[in-house]
């Protein structure tokens, strides 16, 4: 009798882990973010669910594939230039195409008046100094160099490759 219920208890522990770890699995939430009057993509829209602390961006076409541990969801889209949308996601629905409203911004005017440019006093200064700043009339004088070439060969010939004063540099060859 003790074994009959020892697999028993077993059998109900297996099956409600079963339960508690088939609910914790993601939902994958995909789709694609437009503008809501061109129906034109979003490019790199910022998406995040507010419970389950998930985020992504949307790609070059505006298309996203976001993942929720929640059935249910707040999702907030935002980007610049568009009015931050906030909307509530279920598990029903994984396919989302979200419309984001452009947003208008009317900025002030800004005035652009000429005037005497601050950085000529430091000009004028520089050119008095100039003969008690040159290299000439300093006692010692030194600086490093350095320079650096790059280039890359490809699909280059075994010919060209094999000859005699090229050998040296076979390492660039290799890989």
């Amino acid at each position: 009798m003790a074994i009959f219920t020892k697999s028993v208890f077993y059998s109900i522990l297996f099956i409600i882990s079963g339960i508690i770890s088939s609910s914790a699995q993601p939902f994958t939430f995909s789709g694609q973010v437009t503008n809501s009057r061109s129906k034109l993509p979003v490019a790199y829209a910022t998406l995040y669910f507010s419970h389950s602390q998930s985020g992504t961006t949307a790609d070059s076409s505006g298309r996203f594939k976001i993942f929720s541990n929640y059935r249910n969801d707040t999702l907030i889209v935002s980007s610049v230039g568009y009015v931050k949308l906030i909307t509530m996601t279920n598990s029903q629905n994984r396919e989302l195409n979200i419309s984001l409203e452009p947003s208008d911004y009317e900025l002030s005017e800004v005035k652009i008046v000429a005037g005497k440019n601050p950085a000529d006093f430091l000009f004028k200064k520089i050119v008095e100094h100039k003969k008690e700043n040159s290299k000439r009339a300093l006692e010692s004088y030194s600086y490093e160099a350095y320079n650096k070439l790059q280039f890359d060969m490809i699909d280059v010939s075994e010919k060209f490759q094999n000859k005699k004063i090229l050998r040296p540099f076979s390492f660039v060859f290799e890989g």
